[in-house]
């Protein structure tokens, strides 16, 4: 390399360009055009070297090395001068150089290139040297004079544009180094800029740049970022992802990695090709789903797979210049968005929400939830069809019976307002689910059309069908009521159909000799729900009645009656904050 005696003096600061300089790897083509090994993208005139063009900048010549195009953006005093330097330069004979004084002021140099190919990962890379003051000294950490390189991916050639990638900002000054920026092409054309921020107002501020080259990114074989697992099924139509470095594979480039990163991240859907979603972000982290960049459609699996940039922007100490990752050739993370919800809630016979429940919707695959504080849950799934729903309490589980499952669950679209009511564990009915091979063991029915067994159930595969005819149809059990129950409650569940306002359904508890309680008395339609009542008062031998009054044979009126209960009322659930402190008495002196 031949250096010439500086004319500004700057033999202290030329021990170090030199010193740094020698230590240079060289990729691409240094003194001519330079481009990646292969065919791409060609950088004109990465050397500086001559002809001059003379620009003119606010009525004032200036010289810029041909096929770089000038800009200044702003300036607090004087326009700064672009001049052709003969004397310092890296790759002779001659480098780009920039200077003022006593004015602060932002400017650089830009080149719109072609021939990348999106997806593909390239470095820009500039021989920079930046000083300012006296011209003697050591290299100083520097905070005046910023350098930057940056990319427009899609060929435009505006500074300021909010969309550029920028690499990091370096400070330092009277070292020579190389700034380097990685970045994946997004489009055929692309626009490097070379900038620089002078914030001293004060003596002899100026620039040097020299060696631009532009080469495809060596790629490393370890990867040392990754995106972040995720559930194995999201029933929103949008979900956070998020990815990062690897800290225990923080290792490669050695010896020491990059101080800063920007990523690619890619998707597919099922076993699709894999589609660019975001290149060269600093960011971690992004929202995918709701259009942005597709709208999730059901019963469809979503991978995803990121890759690192170097993108510190800074000198070479030890490590490979602008690498960039190579894609993991398996998915880093994947879900499967469900589609269609079931909501709803699970209570007890108190109506109070039951947390914890497992609820189960079986189908390929299985998918289950459990219920929140209030007994609340929603479960999704993968497609439309008909689903069997099943709910197991786990909490308090000794406090409950069997709850049939839920046969039958048509899902054309979500689902919401389900309710479903476990038993209590001492339950006195016997088969007030109306289930198995004699659905009506236990029970007396009759009057003028006696009930039958239907399977419209609420859950399970029967529940008892009442009415149909003109007169009346009755169904009875009889219980026993003792202390050993606490606050007796009669649950059950119910729907009624009719069309005359005359008709309607009953269900009263009577002991023998005793007072008469009455459940519920409905006149009008309503589909299947719950009804508890609190039977204390009543002891001994109880007997529950479910009537159906129809006035005429011309006015169907039906009742189905499902999941008839009678034990204790479920108490209340309670937070316990741990720890738990008690005070304790010591008995005698």
């Amino acid at each position: 390399m031949n250096w010439k005696p500086a004319r500004m003096g700057l033999a202290a600061v030329l021990v170090a360009v030199m010193l740094t300089a020698s230590s240079h790897q060289d990729w691409g083509v240094r003194g001519a055009d330079s481009a990646s090994s292969v065919a791409g993208p060609m950088l004109r005139n990465g050397s500086f070297d001559d002809p001059f063009v003379t620009w003119n900048i606010d009525g004032r010549a200036e010289y810029v090395a041909q096929h770089w195009t000038p800009y200044v953006q702003s300036y607090s005093a004087v326009v700064p001068e672009f001049k052709r330097n003969a004397e310092e330069y890296r790759d002779p004979p001659t480098s780009q150089w920039v200077w003022s004084s006593y004015s602060s002021y932002q400017c650089g140099l830009y080149q719109t290139v072609g021939g990348f190919a999106p997806g593909e990962s390239y470095t820009f890379q500039v021989w920079i040297l930046s000083i300012y003051g006296a011209a003697g000294g050591p290299p100083v950490p520097g905070d005046n004079i910023g350098k930057q390189l940056a990319v427009d991916l899609y060929g435009g050639t505006d500074w300021t544009a909010a969309g550029l990638f920028r690499g990091a900002e370096d400070f330092r000054d009277r070292r020579a180094y190389f700034g380097y920026l990685s970045f994946t092409a997004e489009s055929p054309t692309a626009t490097l800029f070379i900038h620089i921020n002078n914030r001293w107002p004060g003596e002899n501020c100026q620039a040097l740049w020299d060696d631009a080259q532009l080469y495809t990114s060596p790629v490393t074989t370890t990867n040392q970022s990754q995106v972040q697992p995720l559930p194995p099924y999201t029933l929103d139509d949008s979900f956070p992802v998020h990815w990062g470095l690897v800290s225990t594979q923080r290792k490669v480039p050695p010896p020491s990695p990059p101080v800063a990163y920007s990523y690619d991240v890619q998707y597919r859907v099922n076993d699709g090709p894999w589609t660019t979603w975001l290149t060269n972000t600093l960011n971690i982290s992004a929202t995918f789903g709701a259009s942005d960049p597709v709208t999730l459609e059901p019963n469809r699996t979503y991978a995803f797979r990121c890759r690192a940039h170097d993108a510190t922007g800074g000198t070479n100490e030890g490590r490979t210049w602008g690498w960039v990752e190579a894609y993991p050739g398996t998915p880093d993370a994947q879900t499967t968005y469900m589609g269609w919800t079931v909501a709803g809630h699970v209570r007890n016979n108190a109506a109070n929400g039951v947390p914890g429940a497992l609820v189960t919707m079986t189908g390929s695959p299985a998918v289950t939830a459990t219920s929140g504080a209030f007994g609340e849950f929603r479960v999704a799934v993968p497609a439309t069809g008909t689903y069997t729903l099943t709910v197991t309490p786990t909490l308090a589980a000794p406090d409950y019976g069997l709850l049939p499952p839920l046969y039958h669950l048509a899902v054309l679209t979500d689902v919401a307002g389900l309710e479903l009511l476990l038993p209590p564990a001492d339950d006195l009915v016997q088969n007030g689910d109306f289930e198995g091979a004699d659905p009506l063991a236990g029970w007396h029915v009759g009057g003028d059309v006696p009930p039958t067994v239907t399977a419209n159930a609420h859950t399970g595969q029967g529940a008892a069908l009442l009415g149909s005819d003109a007169g009346l149809s009755w169904l009875t059990q009889t219980v026993l009521l003792t202390d050993t129950l606490i606050s007796p409650t009669l649950s059950f569940a119910y729907a009624f159909s009719t069309t005359a306002l005359s008709d309607t359904f009953d269900v009263w508890a009577q002991s023998e000799g005793g007072p008469v309680v009455t459940v519920t008395n409905v006149a009008t339609p309503t589909a299947w729900t719950y009804v508890t009542g609190d039977l204390i008062g009543l002891t001994g031998t109880v007997t529950l009645h479910f009537q159906v009054y129809q006035s005429s044979a011309l006015t169907p009126t039906l009742a189905w009656v499902d999941e008839v209960h009678v034990g204790s009322r479920a108490g209340p659930f309670q937070r316990l904050y741990l720890p738990l402190i008690q005070r304790a008495y010591a008995s005698g002196p």
